[in-house]
């Protein structure tokens, strides 16, 4: 028996912990702390969209959702993964790394 549950919050539950959870495996597999970051980056933010699509939401969006989302994020430890990949900490330079991800353009579909 399925158990009845909202799928507003199971879809921004979802959202909230995706990024930090592929962060997390990216960094076991070996990764980078600027590929960790733009996927957990990236992650979120594709997961978002699609989750906006399953749920009827407009591209203008939902405030609504949002604050759900929010609420929930999950924001990897930073410090401690880049002690696992034996990296500085440079937030800065992952950002920016992320931000020139083709997926991450606002244009991007």
């Amino acid at each position: 028996m399925i158990p009845d549950v909202d799928p507003w919050v199971v879809a921004a539950e979802l959202v909230a912990q995706s990024g930090a959870v592929a962060a997390r495996v990216a960094v076991e597999a070996g990764a980078s702390m600027q590929v960790a970051y733009a996927l957990d980056q990236a992650v979120t933010v594709l997961l978002w969209g699609i989750a906006d699509a399953q749920l009827g939401i407009p591209a203008a969006g939902s405030a609504e959702f949002e604050r759900m989302v929010d609420a929930r994020i999950a924001h990897p430890d930073w410090p401690v993964l880049a002690d696992q990949a034996s990296e500085p900490v440079d937030e800065d330079a992952w950002s920016a790394f992320a931000d020139s991800l083709p997926s991450l353009k606002p244009s991007h579909p």
